[in-house]
C-alpha cells in the first residue's frame, strides 16, 4: 500500500523506528486518507508544528526552574533534553512500527517529532558546553549531556514494557475485522483538529492572562514559544528527505544537517547577542533554533543504530555531530568574542 511505503520513509527518516516493538498482528486496511501521500504529508505538518510550540513552552519552563536551583545554573539544557529523551523512548515503544504507520501516524509525528524534538534543543547543549568558564566545566558538561539523555531514553523504553500487555489487548482488540478504517482516520483527525484549536487558543489565553497580570510569562519566552514551528517544520522536512537515503546508507543526514544549521545559527545570533544585547537574538536563539535541533532524535537514532549492529556508523555520527557543532561555536565565540 502507497501509505506503508510513504509512513515507512517517514519513520526512518526520522529516527523513529528503531525501537523494540509491540508485537501485533496486522490485518489488510482498506484504503482511506492516508493513502493520499500529500493529505499524509499536511496532516504531519500540521501535528509537528502545533505541538512544537508545546515543546518550546515545556523546555522553556524546565529551564527557568533549572536557573533557580544554584548547583543547575550550569546544566539548563540537561532537563529538557533527559526528559524529552525519557518521553521519547517511552511513546515511540507503545506500539510497534507498523502500528505508528498504519493507524496513528499524524499522532505519533506529531508528538515525537513536534512534542519530543523541540522539547529538547542541540544547539542549546553545545553553546553550554562551548561557554563554559574553563575546560573542566566544558567536559563534565559535555559528558553529561552525552550521556544522561541516552540513559533516560532506555528507561523510557524499559518503563513503556508495563504497558505492553494492555496495549496488546487494545491493539488486538483494533485488529479486528470489524474496527474499520474509517474509525482510525477518524482518531487522527480529531486529534489533528483538537491540536490545531489548541494551538491557536492557548497562547490568546496566555496574552490575556499577562496583559491582565494574571500570569507573569516574559515577553521573550512567549515570542520564542512562537517561533517553534520555524524550526521544526524544516526539521522535519529534512529528515523526510534526507534521511535513509540508499547512497549514504540510510545515515542520518538529514538530522545531522539540521542539527549543524541550528548550531551556525546560534554562533551568529550569540555573537550579535554579546554585541548588542537585543533581546531578540535571545529569543530567535530560544525559539527557532532550540527547535530545529534535536537531542530525542539524535539519541534515538544512535540508540538504533547500535542496536540494529550498525556500530561504526552510531559511534561516527556520534563523533561527527559532536565534532562539527563544537568546532562551529568554539570559533563563534572564541574567533569573535
Amino acid at each position: 500500500m502507497s501509505e506503508d511505503i510513504l509512513m515507512e520513509n517517514q519513520q526512518e527518516n526520522i529516527g523513529l523506528n528503531n525501537n523494540n516493538p509491540v508485537p501485533d498482528t496486522e490485518v489488510p486496511q482498506k484504503s482511506g486518507i492516508f493513502d493520499n501521500k500529500r493529505v499524509l504529508l499536511l496532516g504531519s505538518i500540521l501535528g509537528v508544528a502545533c505541538w512544537s510550540l508545546a515543546g518550546n513552552t515545556c523546555r522553556l519552563a524546565i529551564q527557568g526552574a533549572f536557573l533557580n536551583q544554584t548547583f543547575l545554573v550550569t546544566h539548563e539544557k540537561f532537563g529538557p533534553n533527559a526528559i524529552g529523551c525519557f518521553i521519547m523512548g517511552f511513546i515511540s515503544s507503545l506500539a510497534s512500527m507498523v502500528t505508528r504507520e498504519t493507524k496513528f501516524p499524524w499522532i505519533y509525528n506529531s508528538i515525537l517529532v513536534g512534542f519530543c524534538g523541540s522539547l529538547t534543543t542541540f544547539s542549546g547543549w553545545i553553546l553550554d558546553v562551548v561557554g563554559q568558564e574553563n575546560a573542566a566545566l566544558a567536559i563534565g558538561e559535555l559528558i553529561s549531556g552525552l550521556t544522561m539523555p541516552f540513559i533516560f531514553l532506555i528507561w523510557g523504553r524499559d518503563c513503556a514494557l508495563v504497558l505492553r500487555p494492555i496495549i496488546q489487548k487494545v491493539l488486538r482488540g483494533m485488529n479486528k475485522a470489524e474496527y474499520s478504517c474509517g474509525n482510525l482516520h477518524m482518531v487522527n483527525f480529531f486529534f489533528l483538529i483538537f491540536s490545531i484549536v489548541a494551538t491557536v487558543v492557548i497562547p490568546i489565553v496566555i496574552e490575556v492572562f499577562v496583559h491582565h497580570e494574571t500570569i507573569d510569562v516574559s515577553f521573550a519566552d512567549r515570542r520564542a514559544v512562537v517561533l517553534g514551528p520555524a524550526g521544526a517544520v524544516p526539521r522535519f522536512l529534512l529528515a523526510l528527505l534526507l534521511n535513509g537515503l540508499s547512497c549514504t546508507r540510510k545515515f542520518p543526514l538529514g538530522t545531522l544537517l539540521s542539527n549543524i544549521i541550528a548550531v551556525i545559527l546560534t554562533g551568529i545570533f550569540d555573537y550579535y547577542y554579546r554585541k548588542t544585547g537585543n533581546e531578540w537574538y535571545s529569543i530567535l536563539m530560544n525559539g527557532l533554533c532550540g527547535s530545529l535541533s534535536t537531542v530525542s532524535s539524535f539519541v534515538n537514532e544512535i540508540v538504533g543504530q547500535y542496536t540494529n549492529g550498525m556500530r561504526g556508523m552510531a559511534y561516527l555520527y556520534a563523533f561527527i555531530s559532536l565534532a562539527i557543532n563544537c568546532a562551529i561555536l568554539a570559533i563563534c565565540r572564541h574567533a569573535f568574542p
